[in-house]
C-alpha cells in the first residue's frame, strides 16, 4: 500500500494491518499528524484492483522498538475500488480531493 499526507511530494510504502468499511490501520515509516488528511492506495487481490481513498488520521502509535514501524489508524468516509492501472494514474491527483 502507499500513502501520502498533505504537503508531501512523494508516496510512502506501508503495510495494511487491518481494513474495515470505515477505515484502516497502517504500519508505516513516517510519523503523521493527528487529524491530518491522508490519501491511500491499498492493493487488493489482482482481480479486484486497488482501493483508493482520502481520509484523516485518527490515532497513532509509536513502536516499542525503534526498528519497528509505527502504526496509525485512518477514518475513511468514502473510497473507491479501481483497476490497478487507473489507481496508479490517479496517485498524483488523489490528495487534491482530500
Amino acid at each position: 500500500m502507499k500513502y501520502r499526507v498533505v504537503g508531501e511530494s512523494g508516496w510512502h510504502d506501508g503495510q495494511t494491518v487491518s481494513l474495515s468499511p470505515s477505515g484502516a490501520v497502517i504500519a508505516g515509516d513516517l510519523p503523521t499528524p493527528l487529524n491530518g488528511p491522508i490519501a491511500v492506495v491499498i492493493s487488493l487481490t489482482p482481480a479486484s484492483g486497488c482501493l483508493t481513498a482520502c481520509g484523516r488520521i485518527v490515532r497513532t502509535q509509536m513502536p516499542d522498538d525503534p526498528v519497528d514501524r509505527f502504526e496509525f489508524a485512518i477514518a475513511v468516509p468514502q473510497y473507491s475500488v479501481e483497476h490497478g492501472a487507473t489507481a496508479l494514474t490517479r496517485l498524483a491527483s488523489l490528495l487534491q480531493g482530500c
